[in-house]
């Protein structure tokens, strides 16, 4: 007997009919799973994007709180937010991990790689679970930088705003090229 919490399986369907995601996630989960079904409406939730959002802002002030003066984490205020961080890494694992199963890795359409956004989120995940592994590359903890990008792919209204940023850069470029060329040669002949 199902209760009222629960959602019917014909939502779900509606879900995964109305989203596109892949017709197999990683192979083994299909549309049809119960499991996919369930994890594709905790992914389209919008109590999802909001907890997720929340999370990258308390990151985001956890970021911005600590003392880039102090390498070694000898104050306390970083003390306690290297000890904070890797709570963040592993809820963005499982909103990473949540959103592949439910979507789709890679393959077929609407799959989670197939979103430029998620790339971004993927790498963040990804180098952040490095650094866990690999303390000694110093490099990764720039990708930590990054995660406050996270928030624009939550809210839409920022995504339409930087997609549309992105698109009139491309257009621009070849003003940007003759501007850059022209910068160069009065550059030159001023130092000549």
């Amino acid at each position: 007997m199902r209760t009222r919490n629960q959602p019917s399986r014909y939502i779900i369907c509606f879900f995964l009919s109305f989203y596109k995601f892949s017709k197999n996630s990683l192979g083994f989960l299909s549309n049809r799973s119960r499991v996919r079904m369930v994890l594709v409406w905790i992914v389209t939730s919008p109590l999802f994007d909001k907890i997720i959002l929340l999370l990258i802002i308390a990151n985001s002030v956890c970021l911005g709180a600590r003392n880039y003066l102090d390498p070694e984490n000898l104050t306390d205020r970083n003390k306690n937010i290297e000890m904070i961080d890797p709570y963040f890494t592993v809820a963005f694992c499982i909103e990473c991990a949540l959103k592949i199963l439910a979507m789709g890795f890679f393959m077929g359409k609407g799959a989670y790689l197939k979103d430029v956004w998620n790339w971004l989120d993927f790498i963040v995940v990804v180098s952040s679970v490095l650094e866990i592994w690999f303390p000694s590359l110093n490099g990764l903890k720039i990708f930590k930088l990054f995660r406050p990008l996270r928030s624009l792919n939550n809210v839409k209204s920022m995504k339409i705003l930087v997609d549309t940023l992105f698109k009139s850069m491309m257009s621009l470029s070849g003003i940007m090229g003759l501007a850059i060329f022209l910068f160069t040669i009065f550059a030159i002949l001023g130092i000549s």
